[in-house]
């Protein structure tokens, strides 16, 4: 009679066990279906937030299915109420409650994530404040989680502060350099002085190069070279930054070289050439415009062509700046003089980028 009991007990127990997994594993199985079904449609969603949600649910409500099973069958391996199962018992609510949680919060970061991608792909907004917003609700997110989680284990919030007011201080000792680049990072997000996809120099460091990634500790930047610069955030608070990439204007600086034989026509090459810079497209009008005699050299004279351009983008500047040479070397053939009278000079500081 006893062993009947015994394999019956044991019977009932894989059977159970049988009906946990196969109810786990229909359940996974019809999340697929139902997410593989509806996923194409909700992904030509005019929302941001829905095409975001449908990208950052489907993983964790994978792995919950599974943790959902696994705590069913720990909580019915625990039920007959003996001290060793009561413990299993305890150990599979801790683990139903800290994983779900643990996934809830996984799953907002991941929805945080997905926001920002499909923000910086609408570019609506910009792509640097979407980052520096994203980064901030992930932080928050990962400490109230982690405090959470914590408790739900079981842990005392009150030795959690404490052991976190101690950790901070001894962190705040060995960390200095990490927590300057912190806020370094944080001040770039507050004042913008650049965002990504801007091209930056300093005057006072060798840094120059496009914006790529602008994290809590580093600033990712691409040099004309196409090396990547790393660049530690703390150190834009101590230097000088220049942004030529929201300059309004370009400005030109054209030196010419004439023939002291030459000296005579001065001054109509020069009322010729304002002349062709006030009816040109690209010149802005409104900023000074002007060619003048500025300098008697030992084997020459010098006139400056000096003008501003509408076009701020380096491709166009350059045509405009073309353009302008090639009309000076009109008007200098128009006077019938030769042309190894006249020589231009390459600067290429006022060229640069």
């Amino acid at each position: 009679m006893e062993l009947w009991w015994t394999l019956y007990d044991q019977s009932f127990w894989i059977f159970r066990t049988l009906i946990i997994v196969v109810g786990t594993l229909s359940l996974f199985l019809l999340e697929r279906l139902l997410y593989h079904k509806f996923y194409p449609r909700m992904k030509k969603s005019r929302s941001l937030f829905v095409r975001a949600l449908v990208d950052s649910v489907h993983a964790p409500l994978m792995i919950y299915i599974w943790l959902l099973g696994l705590a069913l069958w720990i909580a019915f391996v625990g039920e007959e109420g003996t001290l060793t199962r009561s413990y299993v018992s305890k150990v599979g609510t801790v683990l139903l409650q800290g994983g779900s949680f643990a996934l809830f919060v996984w799953l907002l970061i991941r929805f945080v994530n997905c926001s920002e991608w499909e923000f910086s792909k609408s570019r609506r907004i910009d792509p640097t404040t979407v980052h520096g917003v994203s980064q901030v609700v992930k932080i928050f997110l990962g400490l109230i989680g982690v405090i959470v989680f914590l408790q739900l284990v079981g842990v005392p919030l009150s030795g959690v502060v404490a052991l976190g007011g101690i950790g901070g201080i001894g962190l705040g000792l060995a960390a200095k350099d990490l927590l300057a680049n912190f806020f370094g990072g944080l001040m770039i997000f507050l004042d913008r002085p650049f965002q990504i996809g801007d091209w930056i120099r300093s005057p006072d460091k060798e840094i120059e190069g496009n914006v790529e990634h602008i994290g809590w500790r580093l600033t990712r930047i691409r040099t004309p070279d196409q090396r990547p610069l790393f660049v530690p955030n703390s150190l834009f608070s101590t230097i000088s930054i220049e942004n030529p990439s929201r300059m309004s204007h370009r400005r030109i600086q054209i030196p010419l070289s004439l023939r002291y034989e030459e000296a005579v026509r001065v001054p109509e090459l020069v009322k010729q050439i304002e002349a062709m810079l006030k009816t040109h497209p690209d010149i802005d009008q409104s900023q000074s415009s002007f060619a003048r005699l500025v300098s008697l050299n030992p084997y020459s004279l010098e006139i400056l062509v000096y003008t501003f351009t509408l076009a701020t983008d380096l491709l166009d500047f350059r045509r405009v700046h073309h353009e302008l040479l090639v009309s000076i070397l009109a008007i200098v053939a128009s006077m019938g003089m030769p042309a190894h009278s006249l020589s231009i000079p390459y600067r290429d500081k006022d060229m640069s980028h």
